[in-house]
């Protein structure tokens, strides 16, 4: 609960500081416990911060677009998603890891659906991040998480998700660093949630980019058993059996035998959007065609082949975290899922598949916003971009 965006969204709608300052103080003396006293004075500081906040460092505030990430599928893991991250990405040179010379580096935000289970929520994204390194073709070395609590999240939970991160980060063989510990707008925003992310550090062993794929080689994935997807699957759909399967390093062991593999030319994990946004991206991008085949769905551990399918859920649009290699021969104990070929385009078994807006609605909630979408003209958000890079470059210019 924002209640300094409330404040704001109210009185720009029109509502008076006393209607605002009532509605607040209720809120604090309900949700926060306080006597009247105390939560009138916090309305007044909630709407006194708001409207000085309001009349200042205008040139610095953002130009809006009447577009919300939500709407864009930002985080959604679908075409949304990759559009604006082709935004992004005039920022930088980076994808999934981020290689400078023999270093490689990843991030992956917590997954804000294992909230009530922060001990998981850490693991998994600490676990994401070591993976993102590992099929770069790095080996970990060092992990740390950033941690943003609202103000009436208890302790248990900064524990309960460092302690997931550094378990992940031990079985993988990397040091765990700790990090930082924030609330989310200080005294702003009350609840539980918790936000934050992962960071991993490793040692460049190969590059194992997955536009390394070119026609002739084969796709071999190993089995994919879920991670913070599929926990979130498990959460919100009662089927406890499957956070059992998640709870493994297993990519660890995998990619360091298949790195030094030289028929293993690429690497990807079997992540956001599914198999079938990466097949798109690497199609896209390398003008080629993925054709796979129908033991692509043998890549699916059977528990959660067979959840999936009686949530009618589709394997290739989820995020399974099988590793999926571009490879000339597949190794022993993965399975051959398709192939690299001249054309473009991703097909299975001759039928062609087009990645969704975005990925497959794996909890209630996302189905009922499923439809929800609006577009924006990318080259504005370009151009925006480039705009406020130069603002801000040329005021620190000109402070020295």
């Amino acid at each position: 609960m924002d209640v300094e965006d409330l404040a704001r969204f109210l009185l720009n709608k029109g509502f008076s500081e006393d209607e605002v300052k009532a509605l607040i103080t209720f809120l604090a003396t309900f949700r926060k416990g306080l006597d009247f006293q105390r939560s009138s004075r916090i309305a007044d500081g909630v709407i006194r911060d708001v409207e000085t906040s309001s009349r200042v460092l205008g040139p610095y505030k953002p130009r809006e677009f009447g577009v919300r990430v939500g709407e864009a599928g930002v985080g959604s893991r679908g075409t949304g998603d990759l559009a604006i991250h082709s935004v992004l990405l005039k920022l930088t040179k980076s994808g999934d890891a981020f290689k400078k010379g023999n270093l490689v580096a990843a991030v992956d935000g917590f997954h804000s659906r294992l909230n009530p289970v922060p001990l998981l929520m850490g693991f998994h994204a600490t676990r994401a991040a070591l993976r993102d390194v590992m099929v770069a073709g790095g080996e970990p070395l060092l992990t740390l998480i950033d941690v943003h609590l609202a103000d009436d999240t208890d302790l248990a939970y900064l524990i309960d998700v460092s302690v997931g991160a550094k378990v992940a980060s031990d079985a993988c063989g990397a040091e765990f660093g700790g990090g930082s510990t924030l609330r989310i707008g200080g005294d702003m925003v009350w609840g539980s949630r918790v936000t934050g992310g992962s960071f991993a550090l490793g040692r460049l062993v190969r590059d194992l980019n997955r536009f390394n794929a070119r026609p002739g080689l084969k796709l071999c994935s190993t089995i994919g058993k879920g991670g913070g997807t599929v926990t979130a699957i498990a959460l919100y759909h009662g089927i406890e059996e499957l956070v059992e399967l998640t709870l493994n390093v297993d990519f660890c062991y995998q990619m360091r035998r298949f790195v030094r593999d030289e028929n293993v030319k690429a690497a990807f994990d079997w992540t956001n959007g599914g198999i079938l946004l990466d097949a798109f991206e690497i199609s896209e991008e390398l003008g080629v065609k993925v054709s796979l085949n129908k033991k692509v769905y043998d890549a699916v551990h059977p528990k959660l082949r067979k959840a999936l399918e009686e949530l009618d859920l589709d394997p290739l649009s989820t995020s399974v975290d099988a590793i999926v290699l571009i490879a000339e021969k597949c190794p022993e104990d993965t399975i051959e899922i398709g192939t690299i070929e001249e054309g473009r385009g991703v097909y299975l078994e001759g039928k062609e598949l087009e990645p969704s807006f975005r990925e497959a609605p794996y909890t209630h909630l996302k189905k009922a916003v499923e439809s929800i979408s609006k577009r924006i003209d990318i080259n504005d958000l370009v151009n925006y971009e480039m705009e406020r890079l130069e603002f801000l470059k040329n005021k620190v210019r000109s402070s020295y």
